[in-house]
């Protein structure tokens, strides 16, 4: 369980620093960035989906 208590924040982060890119892609313009970040992430929305079932 203390494992468990690690692994959240650790995953939080990674969240958080992969919208504050994609934020920041928007706001330099980057369109193509953008395309390819929301791509990723909805493949990995997807992935969550499907392991959930």
């Amino acid at each position: 369980m203390a494992r468990i208590g690690q692994l959240i924040p650790a995953v939080l982060y990674a969240h958080v620093v992969g919208r504050q890119g994609l934020a920041a892609a928007y706001t330099a313009g980057r369109q193509d960035v953008v395309d390819a970040q929301v791509a990723s992430i909805a493949m990995e929305c997807r992935d969550d989906l499907r392991r959930w079932r």
